[in-house]
């Protein structure tokens, strides 16, 4: 009787622990379809890093681990009693009215051991017990047990896990490849990426970039291209960035970094493409120093190899050999020079790979860049750059300078002059010409030679055939052969040195030595010179000809005397002005003094001042020039030095002295007197200024007096030309008369003293 009573219940015990599993497993399949969306929806849609995949599938498992634990770990732990199973199926058989839960409790006390009383309250009938016990044993099979378990809400989670499992197979039986890919990536947790309507790809990656170089980076867009694309930037120092990619072609964007110093990992982002992460490695360019250039000149020239000393810029003779060295900080593979703007010559590179050397023979003028090339591919940070210019053997120079001469001189002129010849390599020879040309005037004079003239003799020889007519030619003029150059020993040139590189000397040309000038000839002097050229023929410098025209003492003098006339004038008016400022410096008031005029006579007092140097400048120059007349008078044998040193003494000396010391003391003082208003100091101007004027007037008179001088010598060279005329004359009318009747001595009486012979004594 009581296994009848039990027994439903070891079933119902069983249902219910079915429908726990059944509960559980619908809870988890529900979890895992929830899973299964939600990760497949981010995942596609925001293509989900490694870590939050991760972090997804964690949280799911933890998920599913609650939900075994709180649907079917804990409630199978659960012990079910028949108690509980009886109220449960009285909850579910309301009419059962605890028939049920009272017959299992009799059932445990009628088959109790007899007189055990553990079952049974006092006063209770085992007989009534049985009785309730036999009812409810007959009443079992119309129980309806299984109501006590909810069913349906078990099919529900049974339905529901089976839905899902056949949707998952659905998806793979429809698209497999998206599941696999999903499983790897969200359960695997695999780095392999969805499939992607833009594909983004750099284009040439640079992966070594050398320090401070700028970066520039191109993305070419397969499939739907995007209008923007974004560069993402993170620096090895942490630093992150974004910079917006230019679209520069079709399907091509670029985008520059600029002077990247570290190292850097670069991504690009358009549409829903996303390039392969990129770093880029910084390293520095080879860095060349001690770069020692020798510079080894031709052979012909003689001299050792030389380093320049001017960094950057080399002078070369054309055949010069340049020797290089210098030294990388890293190791290099290749070395070479860039030589112009196509020539590329290679360089020898030690075996430590850090001392390349090398030379060459330059060709041209042009710039030479010492590069090389390391183990990573990189030129060098900043090539070393030379300016090699190649010069060409040049012709010697050649200056001359006159000194206390014209262009006008006269026969027994001496010329001197101050030479300077330079060459580059050294002097072979220096060599002095001079060319004669033009007709000379009418025959000079007996008094101009000191001698008779020597006139033809005007009767026809009757034993000599008359001469032949020549022959008639047209008026137009016959040109002259050309005079060549021909040397002429000149003094001073044995200063010259074979092989020196710079000649400065004083030369002097006399041409009362040279004799053959006459008053009419024009007079070309030159000086040439040669080096050691030696590739070729050596060069030949012709120096500038100076060009004299040779004249008579008397038109040199005037000229000479014109020239004095127009200095002293000149100083005369500058005499003037000095007097005029001299005369405005008295009547100026004090710049001090308590009137509204005083700024304005500060001014005019300035401007006296700066007048006073203008005034001593101009004196300097009169002085120059009267100087000059001097040395031309002096060099072409007008005067002795005796005659001559008056007027240095007395015009140029002074002349000089005001205009170094005199009128800037006078300037000095005015301004001091415009700055500073006390009277000494006007006072001081005005003796400074009377000073000056009294030495220009002893001056000028000693200049009249120079003028008196030569006008007295112009007219007795006058004399001596009219008395050697008339002596001409009447030596020409004794000879149409007879000679034979005179000796030939008999003329010297008729000369003037200063042109009798020595042994003449009347």
């Amino acid at each position: 009787m009581t296994t009848a009573i039990l027994q439903p219940f070891a079933r119902l015990r069983a249902r219910a622990r079915t429908g726990i599993l059944i509960e559980a497993v619908g809870t988890l399949a529900i979890a895992a379809g929830i899973f299964v969306a939600l990760s497949f929806v981010l995942d596609r849609t925001f293509r989900l890093e490694t870590g939050y995949r991760a972090a997804l599938l964690v949280l799911v498992a933890l998920v599913g681990a609650r939900i075994v634990h709180k649907r079917l770990l804990r409630p199978m732990r659960v012990k079910l009693s028949d108690d509980e199973l009886a109220l449960a199926v009285e909850r579910h058989d309301p009419p059962l009215q605890e028939a049920l839960i009272s017959a299992v409790q009799f059932a445990r006390v009628v088959d109790a051991p007899t007189g055990a009383s553990a079952g049974a309250a006092v006063g209770e009938s085992r007989q009534m017990m049985q009785y309730v016990v036999g009812q409810v044993t007959e009443r079992v099979r119309r129980i309806a047990f299984g109501g006590a378990i909810d069913g349906a809400r078990a099919l529900r989670y049974g339905a529901l896990a089976l839905a899902l499992v056949a949707g998952v197979g659905a998806w793979i039986a429809l698209d497999r490849g998206t599941f696999k890919l999903w499983f790897r990536r969200n359960v695997l947790l695999s780095a392999i990426e969805w499939p992607r309507r833009t594909h983004l790809l750099f284009i040439d990656p640079v992966l070594r970039l050398p320090q401070g170089d700028d970066l520039t980076l191109r993305v070419t867009a397969g499939g739907e291209v995007p209008e923007q694309v974004k560069l993402f930037y993170r620096f090895a120092g942490g630093e992150r960035g974004t910079e917006s990619m230019t679209l520069t072609g079709d399907a091509e964007f670029r985008a520059t970094l600029t002077a990247l110093l570290e190292g850097v990992t670069l991504t690009a982002e358009g549409g829903d493409g996303v390039t392969e992460a990129l770093t880029v490695e910084i390293v520095q360019r080879p860095v060349l120093t001690d770069l020692q250039v020798t510079v080894e000149p031709p052979a012909y020239v003689g001299g050792t190899a030389e380093s320049p000393t001017k960094d950057g810029d080399i002078r070369v003779l054309r055949g010069s050999k340049l020797a290089l060295r210098a030294r990388s900080d890293k190791p290099v593979q290749e070395a070479f020079l860039l030589v112009g703007e196509a020539q590329r010559l290679p360089l020898t590179v030690d075996a430590d790979g850090h001392t390349l050397r090398g030379e060459f023979v330059p060709a041209q003028t042009g710039a030479v860049i010492v590069d090389v090339v390391d183990r990573d591919r990189l030129g060098s940070k900043a090539p070393p750059r030379l300016f090699v210019r190649v010069q060409d053997d040049q012709v010697p120079t050649i200056d001359l300078r006159l000194r206390g001469i014209g262009s006008m001189v006269t026969a027994i002129a001496r010329i001197p002059a101050d030479l300077t010849v330079r060459d580059d390599l050294g002097l072979v020879s220096v060599s002095a010409w001079h060319r004669i040309t033009g007709k000379p005037t009418a025959p000079a004079s007996a008094s101009e030679q000191g001698e008779p003239a020597q006139l033809p003799d005007a009767t026809p020889d009757p034993t000599q055939a008359p001469p032949p007519v020549p022959p008639l030619v047209s008026d137009a003029p016959i040109p002259e052969p050309e005079v060549e150059f021909t040397p002429i020993e000149v003094g001073g040139l044995e200063a010259f040195v074979k092989g020196e590189r710079e000649l400065i000397t004083s030369v002097t040309i006399d041409l009362r030595d040279l004799g053959k000038t006459q008053p009419g000839h024009m007079l070309a002097l030159r000086f040439d010179a040669t080096d050691n050229f030696g590739p070729g023929e050596a060069h030949v410098a012709q120096g500038e000809p100076a060009v004299f025209r040779v004249v008579t003492a008397e038109e040199l003098a005037a000229d000479l005397q014109r020239r004095q006339l127009e200095q002293r004038k000149m100083l005369e008016g500058l005499l003037a002005q000095h007097q005029v400022a001299r005369a405005q410096l008295d009547e100026t008031m004090s710049p001090t003094a308590q009137d509204p005029r005083a700024p304005q006579a500060r001014q005019k007092l300035l401007q006296l001042a700066k007048t006073a140097r203008d005034l001593g400048a101009r004196t300097g120059t009169i002085g120059q020039s009267y100087l000059q007349i001097v040395e031309e008078t002096l060099n072409n044998r007008l005067l002795d030095a005796s005659a001559v040193r008056p007027m240095r003494e007395r015009v140029v000396q002074p002349l000089a002295q005001l205009s170094t010391d005199d009128f800037p003391q006078a300037a000095a003082a005015t301004e001091a007197y415009a700055n500073g208003g006390q009277d000494d100091l006007k006072q001081v101007a005005i003796t400074i200024c009377d000073s000056i004027t009294r030495k220009i007037q002893s001056i000028l008179a000693h200049m009249q007096q120079q003028e008196g001088l030569a006008a007295v010598i112009a007219g007795w060279r006058d004399f001596l030309k009219l008395w050697g005329a008339n002596t001409d004359e009447v030596r020409k009318r004794r000879g149409e008369a007879g000679s034979e009747f005179f000796g030939p001595d008999r003329d010297d009486k008729d000369k003037p003293p200063t042109q009798r012979k020595d042994g003449d004594k009347k």
